[in-house]
Formats: structure tokens, C-alpha cells, sequence
């Protein structure tokens, strides 16, 4: 269950077609700013995001290539549980 939290996307694109199909994202940015992930019905807090920025990625698919310049990643929050059932 995600009670609350924002996302944002961006990106620049180029099409090519020519002898073959050329796909290109430049610029791509992410940003997602105070993200909980809760257990179905509520409950403690499983993954908290205070804030998480991509910026200035590249994905070329005739080049088979991706790039990141700059992630920033705050406030990171994760609750392991041990399952209490036995597997058999």
C-alpha cells in the first residue's frame, strides 16, 4: 500500500529512421520525494523514501548503452522480518 508520496519523470527524445530504427532518451530525470510502503491494511512503514533524484541519464538502443550522471538517494528507510512460518 503506497499512502503517500511524488513522482516525477522527464526526458528528451530522438526517433531515427533511416536504414535502421534508432531510439534515443536524453535528460532523463526521476524524482520521487517522501514514498512509504506499507503492508496491505496498514501498519508499520516496510520501505521509506525521503527523496530519490536521477538526473541527466542517457539510453541510446542502437548503441546498447545506458548512463547515469548524478543519483541522489535520501533518507532511505527498509524493515526486514523474518517470516515466522517454516518452510519445509
Amino acid at each position: 500500500m503506497l499512502p503517500g508520496g511524488k513522482v516525477g519523470l522527464g526526458s528528451d527524445f530522438q526517433v531515427g529512421i533511416r536504414n535502421e530504427t534508432s531510439v534515443r532518451l536524453e535528460n532523463i530525470r526521476v524524482n520521487v520525494n517522501g514514498l512509504d510502503l506499507q503492508p496491505k491494511g496498514g501498519g508499520k512503514t516496510l520501505i521509506g523514501l525521503g527523496g530519490f533524484a536521477m538526473s541527466n541519464g542517457t539510453v541510446d538502443l542502437q548503441e546498447k548503452s545506458v548512463f547515469i550522471d548524478s543519483i541522489d538517494l535520501n533518507k532511505l528507510l527498509i524493515r526486514l522480518m523474518r517470516d515466522k512460518r517454516e518452510s519445509t
